[in-house]
């Protein structure tokens, strides 16, 4: 097995963040992929435990990934940063 690099942790947040981001406009509005085998779920806006699958695990990663090397590229490096960098990307999305 190859070695494993060191993952910036910042970049990390940010994708998890905006990863979440679309799992709960996904949830909000009530989409789910019914055909999918296996993907990324978010619980219920009461907080209970929900089994619908809102973004297939392709889709969930690709918003990942893109999410992580873009904030590596813009050079996030504190929980600061990585914050901020969160606030950017959510206002360009309203």
């Amino acid at each position: 097995m190859a070695e494993q690099s060191e993952l910036n942790p910042h970049a990390l947040s940010v994708a998890h963040a905006l990863v979440e981001d679309v799992l709960i406009e996904f949830r909000d509005s009530g989409l789910s992929m019914l055909t999918a085998a296996n993907g990324f779920v978010v619980r219920s806006r009461d907080r209970t435990p929900s089994s619908l699958i809102r973004l297939g695990t392709r889709e969930g990663l690709d918003i990942g990934i893109r999410a992580y090397q873009d904030a590596v590229a813009a050079g996030v490096d504190s929980p600061q940063s990585a914050q901020a960098f969160v606030d950017a990307r959510r206002a360009q999305d309203d």
